[in-house]
Formats: structure tokens, C-alpha cells, sequence
């Protein structure tokens, strides 16, 4: 998957009388601004009057200063919505905001582990589990059979270092910020508070949200 975001801006206040609105988007390393006219009947979305493409998206506000009248350019309409490699931190109490996002490391307290998708995560905290508590990781076994079918035949099952154990890993993003949430706070004693999942946005996410930011903190950039 590739960052990705997309702004769009109809235009009230321009320079150009034939602008009608403005789409900024990123994909691919390259930010473009496209610049619409009225719609017609060849053109339902508005004839394309200009295209500018940029890696720098310093260039793309240039291009936007040149069309928007400056008293009615605020900065929040610049800041593009995601994209651009920007990383969130996600709560285990939050799993809904992880639909489509692409995780990229497990935080809790002092500790981090990359990963580079959901199976992983769920195979990371099961050997959490394992390689700090076995005894606990045997109750979270025998509590939670669904976690640790006896079937290897079963898809998605990974392997749990140096435990001769499988885990199902083949599950949504909630369904693995639950699991990590039962182990790691319920079993594990942790606090909420003490963990994050620094994700990244995509446009998969981006869209699922009707094309707004996510309501996540920022986390550092990468």
C-alpha cells in the first residue's frame, strides 16, 4: 500500500472566475494539485484547466497562493489530511480506529517491537506473553481455546517462538487490538495507558472514514 491523501476545496474566493475547484492529492511520492472549471456534459466532474505535480508540497501552496485570494487562504486549508508518512499512536481501547490502517510497532512502557501488519502483532504479544510469564501464557491458552486451535491444518497459524505453539493470527485489525489488549492488560497486568500501536494511514482507512483525518495524536515521525 501507498501513502496516500486527498484534499478537496471548492473554490469561493479566487483570482479566476472559470475555477470552480481544486483537488490536492498524494500518491506515489508526488503531491498534485489538479484545477477544475464548470462541469459540462463531456466533463460531469469539470474540465481540467491546470495540473501541477510536485515531490515538495511547498510547491503545491505556491500553486494554490497563485489561485486562492490571500485574505481568505487559511492554513488549515494546507495541511494535508494524511499521507506524507505521517504515524499515529492508537490506543488498545481504541480498536475501532484501526480498521484498514497499516500498523508499523507495538509500544509497552520502555519497550518496542516492530511490526508490519496484524498477524504480526498478534504473533508479537502472544511471545510476550510466552517469553516473560509461561505459566500465564498457559491460563491465556486454556481460557481462550478459539486463540490456540489444536488444528494445524488451520490457516493463519503462527508459530510462537520456542513454545511449540500456534496462535491464530488471521484476523481483522480490531480483532488483533483485542487480542493485544486481553493479553497484555488483562493477563499481563499493563495499563492502557502504558501501550500504543503506532499505525500508518491509508487510503483504504482514509476512505472508510468519508475522507477525514483520523482523531489519533500524531506519533513521531519514522
Amino acid at each position: 500500500m501507498t501513502d496516500f491523501y486527498r484534499l478537496e476545496i471548492d473554490v469561493l474566493y479566487c483570482r479566476y472566475p472559470d475555477i470552480v475547484r481544486i483537488s490536492v492529492y498524494f500518491l506515489d511520492g508526488n503531491h498534485t494539485l489538479k484545477v477544475y472549471g464548470k462541469p459540462t456534459a463531456q466533463n460531469p466532474e469539470g474540465k481540467i484547466l491546470n495540473i501541477v505535480t510536485s515531490p515538495n508540497f511547498s510547491d503545491i501552496t505556491g500553486e494554490l497562493e497563485k489561485i486562492l485570494l490571500p485574505q481568505k487562504l487559511g492554513s488549515h486549508m494546507l495541511r494535508p489530511a494524511i499521507g506524507s508518512g505521517h504515524t499515529y499512536k492508537l490506543s488498545v481501547s481504541d480498536k475501532s480506529s484501526a480498521t484498514f490502517m497499516r500498523p508499523q510497532e507495538l509500544i509497552v512502557k520502555d519497550s518496542r517491537y516492530s511490526i508490519r501488519d496484524w498477524k504480526r502483532l498478534v504473533l508479537t504479544v502472544a511471545e510476550i506473553a510466552y517469553n516473560n510469564a509461561p505459566d500465564i501464557f498457559e491460563r491465556i491458552r486454556k481460557d481462550n481455546p478459539s486463540w490456540f486451535p489444536e488444528d494445524k491444518s488451520t490457516p493463519s497459524m503462527l508459530e510462537v517462538s520456542r513454545s511449540n505453539v500456534r496462535v491464530y493470527a488471521g484476523v481483522a485489525a480490531p480483532y488483533a487490538v483485542d487480542f493485544t489488549h486481553l493479553v497484555l492488560c488483562g493477563y499481563l497486568g499493563h495499563s492502557p495507558s502504558h501501550i500504543s500501536i503506532i499505525v500508518k494511514d491509508t487510503e483504504k482507512a482514509w476512505a472508510n472514514r468519508g475522507n477525514k483525518p483520523p482523531d489519533l495524536p500524531l506519533a513521531h515521525q519514522y
